[in-house]
Parts: structure tokens; C-alpha cells; sequence
């Protein structure tokens, strides 16, 4: 997993566990959906909610689609301890799928990565901008990419 700012000895709160970050996400009045380029770990750790075409560090690619309507199941899925496993896999990603949650003055920046089902928050704690990462269970990763997916493929459509 990924440390924030700072390592401790203990490892880091999952970023799903942190209240603001629940009440963000519950509270989110929008959200924006990308497909994402991959790049380094580095470059996407320096880079963290420094710019809108950016989402956790990582690249927009093509349009980000601004939905009103935060999907309810993928709110439940991103927020569900049960989504994440304690696995420590090497693997590179390939692609990504990105999102903002953005409620009032706050938001919160998450990619998922491909094939490694590498899920990445990036959000601000008490002026410090943190990233938390983790692995998804593989169904989950894959019911998260579905409605990614469609949120991207329903705006080709308008």
C-alpha cells in the first residue's frame, strides 16, 4: 500500500475509512469520469490534485464526463471494506479509469488500474494533499471499470 505524506510505523488508515472522505463521497453532488493515461508512480505521486486534467496524478485522456448523479452502487462499492484485499502484488498497469467526487468545496480523486485492480484515493487532510492505495477484489474492480464504462460510453450517446 501506499503511504500518505508521511510513513508511520504502523500502516496508513485506509483512505475508504476516513470519515471526510465518507462524507464526501456520500455528500457528492457530481462526479467526473475519465479514461486515464498511465504513467510513472512518481509522476502521478507529484502530481496528485495539482491540476483538473489530472485525476489522482495521473493524465486525462479524451473527455471527462461530468454526471449530476453520482452512481449510489458505486458509492457503496468504493466505501464497502469488503471491496479491498490485503494482497502485495508487483504488476504494471496498463490503463486506467478515473474519478472526482466533488461535494461543495471538497472532492476526492480516485484511479482504478488495470489488470492489477490497483485502486489509488488522493485527497487533502487537514492541508496535506494524501494518497492512499490498495488492491480491489477482482469482481468488484470489474463491476467499478462496468459503470466507469457506461458513464463514459451514455455521453458518446448525447
Amino acid at each position: 500500500m501506499l503511504c500518505g505524506t508521511a510513513c508511520a510505523d504502523k500502516a496508513p488508515e485506509p483512505a475508504w475509512s476516513i470519515e471526510n472522505n465518507i462524507t464526501t463521497i456520500h455528500a457528492a453532488t457530481k462526479i467526473v469520469v475519465a479514461k486515464l493515461k498511465p504513467v510513472s508512480a512518481e509522476n502521478a505521486h507529484s502530481t496528485s490534485l495539482k491540476s483538473l486534467d489530472r485525476m489522482a496524478g495521473y493524465p486525462v485522456t479524451g473527455n471527462a464526463v461530468t454526471s449530476d448523479k453520482p452512481s449510489a452502487q458505486l458509492k457503496k462499492l468504493l466505501l464497502d471494506e469488503r471491496a479491498y484485499n490485503n494482497a502485495l502484488i508487483r504488476c504494471a498497469n496498463t490503463e486506467f479509469y478515473g474519478m472526482r467526487f466533488l461535494a461543495d468545496n471538497q472532492f476526492i480523486e480516485i484511479a482504478v488500474g488495470l489488470p492489477c485492480n490497483q485502486i489509488i484515493w488522493a485527497y487533502q487532510r487537514e492541508s496535506q494533499i494524501e494518497r492512499w492505495g490498495g488492491i480491489l477484489n477482482k469482481e468488484i474492480a470489474d463491476e467499478i471499470i462496468s459503470i466507469l464504462k457506461q458513464s463514459l460510453k451514455e455521453s458518446l450517446k448525447k
